[in-house]
């Protein structure tokens, strides 16, 4: 009995410890279902979302949800200390490539609003001069690539005149005072960017191995040659822009690509000196320079700097305005009926139109001619300095001698009388430096026997052929006028001009100049050959030149000089090329043709009695080449018969044809 109710008193505790467990379940469960309805009912924190306009889907009207962007919940910086720094740790969580982006995503922005409205934002300018003169290379290239154009597009074809203090205190409208206030800011910036330019020209002509110095140098420079092709030119600070070009000009750099930036602004000076064929400011000024950097560099310059001047325009013709000639009546048909009032309203407007063209031609013309003067005044004097320093010792400027000949001839009929003697006494120290170096005569009428000077270089000879067709240039133009208040005695040329004949049919660049299209010398940089960079005239013109100054635009030719010369240009005939021997038998004709009977016996090959016999000259075995000792009456021009066998048909015509008049 007592078994049964220790049984029935241990189901009693089970059931009723099962039971107090399923109501704590059905609590917990409880519990859980208000949690989770309680989480249901929360607010959840996700990306803030606004609501866009309600748009319209069939029948049915739904709202776009767009993310807010999130805004910088940083504290702003209190001091300019803590802003800068707070902009370097930005810039350091920025990519590279997406700075660069950035950088020229901006560049751009500003371009383009100053090309849209360039009064209204010209602080761009500003902002991109900043940039421009940073030192951090992709800022300031990007923004010397922007500023170029903008420039270009903006600047005026003429210059901007400073104000006065006047000027600055009137009261203006504000239209006035806002073109005013973009004008200042313009010329300074734009002279801010040209010193930037010539900055970066000079750190790349004397770099050092630095890469982004020749991306830098060269950027600058081909700006500054785009920017002298353009309007700006006309404008304000043209001398510091044209200056760029010609320091590149004047000097050298050790980076291999200075060859093709050297001839891009040789061509983009000479352009300039070509178009300003109208008024010659710029040339005045471009020539200024040129001068002024050849003195400051010691004449230690390239001869290319030189020979761009002869490529002035401006000085081509004296006469700026030439009478124009008469056409004529016009004919009756080509009339157009008018009646008496249109007529006389035509005639009316032809005056007022006459009147201001003549205005203008005079103002035009008088500015011409002082600019004309002016630039001859600066050319000759730079060109005579050239020439007295290298007849000094150390000869400093000797390889100029060649460039200033050549632009002597070109612009020496336009020097003043002043300047002849000085020029001719010059000119002949020159011819006797080069002929001492090579003579042969160590007394009167004894030659050396030991150390062949012999013949002339190519160079040489092109030195002295020049001298001579200088010195006659010189005194032609004076002659011809009449305006040569003292004579002149040019023997002492004719002299030479007629000793280098036989070395001059051996040089073997006759026909070619430094222009001239030709193979590569494989031994010139062995031998250390020096290139000439322009020189126009061959020097088979020269000496046709210097022919034509003795006997034909001058009173130097005589019937017994033209004889000598005669026998001693056919034999230059038996060794000159095709070209060069057809021109000398031409001038030939033109001899006979003035001189007429009096040459015949040359071709004559009867016996004949004289008293003197015909020496070349360098064959004589006492004497070198004189021309006053040689006698040519007993001369015969027996190479007629070998050129009547030449290979070409012309020289064979022309040679028939000189033996046929006699």
């Amino acid at each position: 009995m007592s078994r049964r109710r220790a049984q029935l008193l241990k189901e009693l505790q089970n059931k009723r410890a099962y039971n107090d467990k399923s109501e704590e379940k059905s609590t917990l469960e409880d519990t859980n279902e208000s949690l989770e309805s309680s989480y249901e009912r929360r607010k959840r924190h996700s990306e803030e979302v606004d609501e866009g306009l309600p748009i319209k889907v069939g029948n049915l009207l739904q709202r776009v949800p767009r993310k807010k962007l999130k805004e910088d919940q940083t504290k702003t910086p209190k001091s300019k200390l803590e802003a800068l720094i707070y902009e370097k740790q930005v810039e350091a969580d920025v990519a590279p490539h997406e700075r660069l982006m950035n950088l020229k995503e901006e560049i751009a922005r500003h371009a383009t609003q100053l090309q849209d409205d360039p009064e209204e934002n010209r602080i761009s300018l500003t902002v991109l001069c900043r940039y421009a003169d940073s030192e951090e290379f992709a800022s300031s290239m990007l923004a010397i690539g922007a500023l170029v154009p903008v420039f270009k597009s903006l600047a005026p074809s003429y210059k901007i005149r400073e104000l006065s203090e006047v000027e600055k205190k009137e009261k203006v409208s504000k239209e006035v005072a806002r073109l005013r206030n973009f004008e200042e800011i313009f010329t300074k910036s734009y002279q801010s960017f040209l010193g930037r330019l010539e900055i970066l020209c000079r750190r790349y002509i004397s770099m050092t191995e630095s890469k982004h110095q020749v991306l830098w140098g060269s950027t600058a420079i081909d700006a500054s040659c785009e920017l002298c092709e353009s309007s700006l030119k006309y404008f304000n600070f043209n001398s510091e822009l044209f200056s760029i070009p010609i320091r590149v000009i004047g000097q050298k750099s050790k980076d291999p690509s200075f060859g093709a930036l050297h001839t891009k602004c040789i061509r983009t000076i000479e352009n300039l000196l070509k178009d300003d064929s109208d008024h010659g400011s710029i040339s005045l000024e471009i020539t200024k320079l040129i001068s002024l950097k050849v003195k400051k560099l010691n004449f230690r310059v390239d001869e290319s700097m030189l020979n761009i001047l002869l490529s002035l325009s401006v000085l081509q013709d004296v006469n700026t305005f030439p009478a124009s000639l008469g056409t004529g009546r016009s004919l009756k048909t080509k009339r157009v009926h008018l009646s008496k009032k249109e007529r006389k309203a035509l005639r009316d407007t032809k005056a007022i139109e006459e009147e201001m063209r003549r205005a203008e031609q005079a103002t035009t013309a008088k500015e011409r001619e002082q600019n004309q003067s002016l630039i001859i005044q600066n050319i000759l004097k730079l060109y005579l300095g050239i020439l007295r320093n290298s007849t000094e010792n150390g000869n400093k400027a000797r390889h100029l001698v060649g460039s200033v000949l050549e632009g002597l001839s070109k612009f020496g009929p336009m020097a003043n009388v002043e300047l002849v003697g000085d020029f001719l006494v010059v000119l002949k120290e020159i011819m006797g430096t080069v002929f001492s170096e090579h003579s042969l005569v160590t007394s009167e009428w004894e030659i050396e026997k030991t150390g062949a000077k012999g013949l002339y270089q190519s160079d040489e000879i092109r030195i002295l052929l020049l001298c001579i067709a200088t010195a006659f240039a010189l005194i032609s133009n004076h002659t011809e006028s009449g305006k040569l208040p003292f004579s002149v005695d040019l023997s002492y040329f004719v002299d030479y001009l007629y000793k280098i004949l036989a070395d001059v049919s051996l040089d073997p660049l006759l026909e070619l100049s430094s222009k001239s299209l030709r193979l590569a010398d494989p031994l010139e940089e062995a031998l250390g050959v020096k290139k000439v960079a322009v020189n126009v005239s061959t020097r088979s013109e020269l000496l046709l030149r210097c022919l034509d100054f003795v006997f034909f635009r001058s009173k130097n030719g005589s019937v017994t000089r033209s004889m000598l010369f005669m026998k001693r240009i056919y034999l230059l005939c038996l060794q000159t090329a095709e070209k060069t021997t057809n021109a000398n038998l031409l001038f030939v004709k033109k001899l006979l043709h003035r001189y007429g009977d009096t040459l015949k016996s040359l071709w004559s090959t009867n016996d004949r009695i004289s008293s003197e016999s015909y020496y070349l000259g360098y064959e004589h075995e006492f004497m070198e080449v004189c021309m006053e000792r040689t006698s040519a009456y007993g001369a015969t021009l027996w190479e007629n018969v070998l050129l009547d066998s030449h290979y070409s048909v012309t020289t064979r015509e022309l040679t028939k044809s000189l033996m046929k008049k006699q």
